[in-house]
């Protein structure tokens, strides 16, 4: 899982797994019910990506968008 993204779920209240040897090898404990941090995950990501799009980036050869597009995939390591 991406580090950036694994930060913003513990930040939202998902619980990571820790090092315990019978832990099923995924990131987080899924058995749990994650209404109210899914939420939480969901705004914080939005934040991000608002976050990353109103840094100055001095690159006038692009527009806005697409500077603010391009932006967002590198920052999350989106392809």
């Amino acid at each position: 899982m991406n580090e950036k993204i694994k930060q913003l779920a513990i930040q939202a209240g998902f619980i990571p797994w820790e090092d315990e040897p019978w832990a099923p090898g995924d990131d987080f404990d899924w058995s749990s019910v994650y209404d109210k941090e899914l939420e939480e995950f969901a705004k914080l990501i939005i934040k991000e990506c608002m976050r990353v799009c109103t840094e100055e980036n001095p690159d006038p050869r692009d527009s806005v968008e697409l500077q603010c597009s391009n932006r967002i995939k590198q920052h999350f390591g989106v392809e």
